[in-house]
């Protein structure tokens, strides 16, 4: 008993030292990341946000612009709707995420009732992200480029460009085009709803991704720390994800400030192998604009060409066993020797007796 009660003591301060060992090792390891911090930073401004005097408000309603864009977009035939679109079920579910809200309050959980509408199929090998690069990306799609973006994607194609708020006190929703300042609301919904959009588009995501990035903005690196790509997209790319290429695009002329050896590329490297896969394929390319949309002009034109010898290919086929079939039904019943090579299905001539 009285060795039991020696040992009870240095139980607890072992114990005691072993919590407070755990609290310093954690308190060193834990820090407030920059996403987060950036959301705070948004969530403040918006506290004191008034819009300029000169912003005008739509005449069409909120419910009525996205039931508009709803209705005039077809999916890409390898991202099916998951559920058939009701444009009605759509913009009320939308309106409904911000209506009588503080938009300085608005939460991820929000847009979930509007996310369940608008689920789609997402193709394998076949997606392309982008971080900073909005112009090169629209760029890119009119020169043909093959994979799909975000804004292929109906979540998306709804909200493209524009930003908006409700009121506590009403149920109006005001909306205009999407400005980071000055704009018509605060940019904290908007801002939410574009991070629950892009974690849905990570997490569909399979096989091999591309994504698109700034080395030559003056404003931040490649792998920008508060940007949508970094907070939202790579921490929540799907697990069946298997390489991921990034394109690091520059502009001629401009001076180059980052690239794929630069710090922030590597450290895009260690986050997928941290959130992702310890195995996943990185490959990081670095290349010049015109380089980049005239490469993607090129692959386009290649696979159009491809396209259309398979097409005859197929059509030659067609005509070579039509002609099999005449002849070996018909050729009793001419009256001239029909000479056919079947490797030939034109290569036939007639020789009268």
């Amino acid at each position: 008993m009285a060795e039991d009660a020696e040992k009870g003591p240095c139980v607890h301060v072992c114990i005691l030292l072993i919590i407070g060992v755990c609290t310093i090792i954690w308190c060193s390891l834990w820090k407030e990341s920059a996403c987060d911090k950036f959301s705070k930073r948004i969530q403040e401004e918006c506290s004191n946000y008034s819009p300029p005097a000169n912003a005008q408000l739509r005449r069409r309603s909120f419910y009525d612009e996205v039931r508009r864009r709803c209705s005039l977009y077809s999916p890409p035939p390898d991202a099916p709707l998951r559920l058939d679109k009701d444009c009605n079920k759509i913009a009320e579910a939308f309106t409904n995420a911000v209506a009588s809200k503080d938009p300085c309050y608005i939460t991820a959980e929000d847009y979930l009732p509007l996310m369940e509408l608008v689920n789609q199929e997402i193709p394998t090998d076949k997606v392309l992200l982008w971080s900073k690069t909005q112009e090169l990306k629209e760029q890119y799609m009119k020169a043909g480029g093959k994979l799909l973006t975000q804004e292929h994607m109906l979540v998306s194609h709804i909200a493209d460009n524009l930003m908006w708020c409700g009121n506590k006190g009403s149920s109006e929703v005001k909306y205009g085009l999407f400005r980071e300042e000055n704009g018509i609301c605060p940019l904290y919904p908007t801002r939410v709803f574009w991070e629950v959009a892009a974690k849905w588009f990570a997490e569909n995501n399979r096989g091999q991704v591309h994504v698109l990035l700034n080395g030559s903005s003056s404003e931040s690196v490649a792998y920008n720390e508060t940007s949508v790509f970094r907070c939202a997209e790579v921490p929540n790319l799907s697990l069946k994800v298997t390489e991921l290429h990034a394109w690091v695009i520059c502009d001629c002329g401009v001076n180059v400030r980052d690239s794929c050896s630069g710090a922030s590329i590597k450290q895009l490297e260690l986050d997928l192998r941290r959130y992702v896969r310890p195995d996943i394929v990185f490959t990081c390319e670095d290349m010049d604009r015109e380089t980049f949309l005239q490469r993607v002009k090129n692959y386009g034109s290649s696979q159009s060409k491809s396209v259309l010898w398979n097409m005859i290919g197929v059509i030659r086929g067609m005509i070579r066993s039509i002609a099999e079939l005449y002849f070996l039904f018909y050729e009793p019943f001419l009256s001239p020797t029909v000479l056919f090579s079947p490797e030939h299905c034109c290569d036939f001539h007639l020789v009268w007796t």
